[in-house]
């Protein structure tokens, strides 16, 4: 009986065993597995905002407006399309040299009507810094923007120079694609009377190049 029992203690001692180990192999290729998917999500924001990385922007904008003034009323439509191309000159820090192109057209609805239309062009340097994050980066930034506008079909008017200071993130949905929203403040002088400034919320997709 004492030996029959001292069996039974050394099997049940053995399962015990073997269920720890399995227990902790278990965990520990559960730890190895959540630190390698948190260590490859936590890659691949850092891979595309390292030195050496190009990378495409691009917003299209569209409104249309409708306004009453007293007697007055007037539509107005607006389409804006801002393109970028951007480089990292090292690890989290971007250059970028952005093109836009837009144009309005406005019509006053009233007993003699008057049609209005324009475009604007424009050139601007851009720097940004990327923070650290995962699937999400957020950064902080600073254009400084010429533009050149016409009326219409006039000539292009002398340039008016403004600046724009932007925050946003980039939200990875892809390996090398982002959808960026960002809001934008810019202050703009017009002529030596005139100062035009505000804010912009604008949402534009990005795909980085990586070397």
């Amino acid at each position: 009986m004492h030996l029959t029992n001292l069996k039974l203690q050394t099997i049940n001692s053995r399962i015990y065993s073997h269920i720890h180990l399995i227990n902790g192999l278990t965990i520990k290729a559960c730890a190895v597995l959540i630190l390698t998917v948190l260590f490859s999500i936590s890659m691949v924001a850092q891979d595309q905002i390292k030195k050496g990385t190009y990378a495409l922007n691009g917003s299209i904008g569209f409104s249309s407006i409708t306004s009453n003034q007293g007697t007055h009323k007037f539509d107005e439509s607006n389409f804006s399309f801002y393109p970028s191309i951007s480089y990292f000159v090292i690890d989290h820090l971007e250059l970028a040299l952005s093109p836009s192109y837009s144009t309005y057209s406005s019509r006053e609805q009233s007993s003699s009507s008057h049609d209005n239309s324009g475009k604007h062009l424009g050139l601007g340097f851009g720097i940004r810094y990327y923070f650290f994050a995962t699937n999400i980066a957020p950064f902080i930034g600073a254009n400084a923007q010429s533009s050149w506008s016409s009326r219409n079909g006039s000539t292009y008017s002398s340039p008016n120079s403004y600046g724009i200071f932007v925050v946003g993130v980039d939200i990875f949905i892809a390996k090398s694609l982002a959808v960026e929203p960002a809001l934008s403040y810019f202050s703009e002088r017009l002529g030596d009377q005139f100062t035009l400034s505000g804010f912009s919320l604008v949402i534009g997709v990005k795909y980085f190049i990586i070397p």
